[in-house]
């Protein structure tokens, strides 16, 4: 995903290789610009998959994030086992929609 438009539903999804998926036992996305969370998900209300987790925003959500500022998407993650991990940091462009409201 090389950009968010604000005010659509993007997914965004995380793929573990070196993981398994139903290792995971708390999971949290988050959305930060200029060093502040925007947007934070738990694992419950993510898309479990084989091998991997997909959140999708609400239009609400990303009509939170600023088109000024580059936006850094982020899984934290715990295994049953007590091993936390996080992916690798997306750093996407923001951009704005053509009607710049909820529709």
């Amino acid at each position: 995903m090389a950009s968010i438009i604000r005010g659509t539903t993007p997914p965004v999804k995380f793929t573990f290789s070196e993981i398994s998926v139903s290792d995971i036992t708390a999971a949290y996305f988050t959305i930060q610009q200029a060093g502040k969370t925007v947007i934070e998900k738990d694992l419950t209300t993510a898309t479990i998959g084989e091998e991997d987790l997909s959140w999708t925003l609400t239009q609400e959500e990303s009509l939170q994030l600023d088109a000024k500022l580059n936006a850094l998407l982020i899984c934290d993650w715990k295994l049953n086992d007590g091993t936390r991990g996080r992916s690798q940091v997306l750093d996407v462009n923001v951009g704005n929609p053509g009607k710049n409201e909820v529709i």
